[in-house]
């Protein structure tokens, strides 16, 4: 573990982690414990408004829609086209034996990173608003199987938008990506609130799969480049 950390370390520099591990999720909480009270006082001055409900919902898809498009952006400035075809942006490993483990390590690292966010964001974000299951008597494990589903989710979706455009060196692509991928996240944040559960399972499963596959993909790949492939 602590040689895995050490390498992340290596391959990123203080400020990205500031920025990736701190700034952003503390600025996406702060904006939706603001949006949250904002609302809420609406909602007291207007019966009619409140009893629309799903403020917590949307505010959710929100956050995990930030956190995905900063995550894909920030990622392109340490990682950007480290899997695409020709790319000298790995010229480093070649000069060590050790150079492949060690960025595998660093690959590991951020995907234990990005699950942590994935699952740490949403739910720190009914903390902050006063809505987490169990608060207000809200029905405990239906929300709980909903938050848990939202988080996945998210986890798969980002995990798929960062892995594929790390393919390309154009940002551009990436963000095209990112552009269909909210669509996918919005399905499974509409599912998740009828069958949280089943939509746990599956975006589990699609996490698993897409990191296992992305992870042996991208290591094939720099192997190839040792042979100018």
């Amino acid at each position: 573990m602590k040689k895995t950390v050490k390498c992340y370390r290596t391959f990123t520099d203080f400020r990205y982690r500031l920025l990736l591990i701190v700034v952003v999720p503390a600025a996406i909480l702060g904006l939706r414990a603001g949006a949250g009270i904002w609302i809420g006082d609406r909602y007291a001055a207007n019966a009619a408004l409140a009893a629309g409900g799903m403020t917590e919902e949307i505010l959710d898809f929100l956050c995990c829609l930030f956190l995905m498009l900063f995550d894909l952006l920030l990622d392109y400035l340490a990682f950007g086209g480290i899997a695409a075809k020709g790319t000298d942006h790995l010229g480093c490993l070649k000069t060590s034996a050790r150079g492949i483990p060690a960025m595998a390590a660093t690959m590991r690292a951020d995907q234990v990173r990005r699950l942590v966010e994935s699952v740490a964001v949403p739910l720190l974000g009914r903390v902050v608003s006063g809505t987490f299951p169990g608060a207000q008597g809200i029905r405990k494990a239906e929300e709980i199987g909903y938050l848990l589903a939202v988080s996945v989710s998210l986890y798969f979706v980002s995990t798929l938008a960062v892995s594929v455009a790390r393919y390309w060196e154009k940002l551009e692509i990436g963000m095209s990506l990112a552009g269909l991928l909210i669509i996918v996240l919005g399905v499974f944040w509409a599912v998740g609130q009828f069958w949280p559960w089943a939509v746990l399972a599956a975006a589990a499963s699609l996490s698993a799969g897409a990191s296992v596959f992305f992870y042996r993909k991208m290591i094939g790949r720099w192997e190839e480049s040792f042979y100018d492939k």
